[in-house]
């Protein structure tokens, strides 16, 4: 499988230079033309020698400072970031409460009446429904299958919404559970910002102990990988 440098360009074939202003375009407001390079790279996301594909990152940069950042692809970084600011990013309190809300829909909408009171109904119902027969009432008759058809027509509306309340129920046991969980495991695992400390001391021992400069290239490079695969 062959992998394109894909970065933007700073000038169009057709003579057409890209300003500051003009950074987010992909294509030439000239021509029309695609800005990606298609200098062919050997791995996915890696630069052309064009495009800095050649010049030493990471730990190995000259510029290396503190290593924060320095192996986290620009769409991880923003997400990194989104996430330190999102101090319930895990939490399940708002699930919760929309299942809440639909319980509450669902138990209000058992107002129809209890089980007990629709077999009342469905029984006198059907008593009403035998003696018109028996009276041979055509008017009786209509009206005693008119109650008895809305009695049935309310259990089944009724079973239907204990049957949902059910599932509701055992919905919110879950999330419930799943938040318990969740705030008893805050305390298991590092953070984000804590894992990333982590991986910025990592780099910073390296630098201190490894002096050749190809050891660090090779160093960034699976440090890298490492962080894109994980983010994948």
């Amino acid at each position: 499988m062959s992998y394109r440098c894909n970065a933007r360009t700073k000038t169009c074939t057709c003579g057409h230079r890209y300003t500051k202003e003009e950074y987010e375009l992909w294509k030439c407001p000239e021509c029309g033309k695609d800005r990606h390079c298609r200098q062919l790279v050997s791995r996915e996301g890696e630069r052309c020698r064009f495009h800095g594909g050649k010049s030493l990152k990471g730990i190995a940069s000259p510029r290396y400072k503190h290593g924060r950042y320095t192996s986290l692809p620009p769409e991880l970084a923003e997400r990194y970031q989104e996430s330190l600011s999102d101090e319930d990013l895990l939490a399940l309190r708002d699930e919760i409460a929309l299942v809440d809300a639909r319980l509450h829909d669902l138990l209000s909408a058992l107002g129809i009446g209890t089980t007990s009171e629709l077999w009342k109904n469905l029984q006198d119902a059907y008593k009403n429904m035998r003696i018109a027969l028996t009276q041979r009432d055509p008017d009786k008759a209509n009206a005693a299958l008119q109650t008895l058809g809305q009695a049935v027509e309310n259990g089944v509306t009724q079973t239907s919404a204990w049957a949902e309340v059910y599932d509701v129920l055992d919905s919110r046991r879950r999330l419930v559970e799943s938040e318990r969980k969740r705030l008893v495991q805050m305390h298991q695992f590092i953070t984000a910002e804590q894992a990333m400390a982590l991986l910025a001391r990592v780099q910073q021992s390296i630098l201190e102990n490894v002096k050749d400069k190809h050891a660090l290239a090779a160093i960034a490079t699976d440090l890298a990988e490492l962080v894109s695969e994980r983010t994948r």
